[in-house]
């Protein structure tokens, strides 16, 4: 690569941590934890129980208080409202993430992996708000994050698992390197894959349902 580009090629360059910044593998797991996370990987995929309805004792149904449409979104803007990892965490206790889109990177906006929920594995997939208010691109998504959605969808066909998308996003980054990155084409073929899929999917809008960058997500 030096010969033929003449530059030194940087340190990271062709390392395990070089393929995980650049969405081409999942994870760096450290030897010692390897065996654990095997462990756990194929215990969710070979787990035989199906969620179920409970039936509650005395028959009563949950009812949020009445609020207005101007509360409700200033609800679904809040700045401290939880984001995708905090409600996963809450939801399960055993998640495994995947990253990266196999192709150019790994959109922390979108957050994906396996995870068992009711007893059952399923694939969730959901959106990354960073708590940062000075980081200009937080709950947009890029190229990259609607290709690794589409990476988890086709897992969770194949493996037979229901999906649980966590939709909070302003919508697709709108951005010239990201169109020239392929943001119209990842959006039109998410949409496609998700449509497509021979699994059930839940959609749960968590906060800002934003235009396609939503509609990618809850179909």
């Amino acid at each position: 690569v030096q010969q033929a580009t003449g530059a030194p090629l940087p340190e990271q360059a062709h390392t395990a941590e070089w393929h995980l910044a650049n969405g081409l593998i999942d994870q760096v797991c450290e030897r010692a934890k390897l065996r654990t996370l095997v462990a756990s990987l194929l215990e969710l995929l070979s787990a035989r129980f199906r969620l179920t309805l409970a039936h509650s004792k005395d028959g009563q149904v949950y009812e949020p208080p009445p609020s207005t449409a101007w509360h409700q979104v200033q609800l679904a803007r809040h700045e401290r409202r939880p984001s995708a990892i905090d409600l996963i965490g809450r939801m399960t206790t055993s998640f495994i993430e995947l990253h990266g889109d196999r192709m150019s990177g790994d959109d922390e906006a979108v957050v994906a992996g396996f995870a068992q929920l009711g007893g059952e594995a399923v694939m969730l997939v959901g959106h990354e708000r960073i708590h940062d208010p000075n980081d200009p691109h937080r709950g947009w998504i890029r190229p990259e994050g609607f290709r690794k959605a589409q990476r988890a969808y086709e897992l969770a066909g194949k493996l037979g698992l229901p999906i649980v998308t966590l939709i909070d996003t302003r919508g697709a980054y709108p951005a010239l390197d990201a169109e020239e990155h392929g943001l119209g084409h990842a959006i039109a073929t998410t949409l496609a894959r998700l449509s497509d899929i021979p699994v059930p999917t839940i959609a749960c809008i968590v906060g800002e349902g934003g235009s396609e960058g939503a509609l990618a997500f809850s179909l």
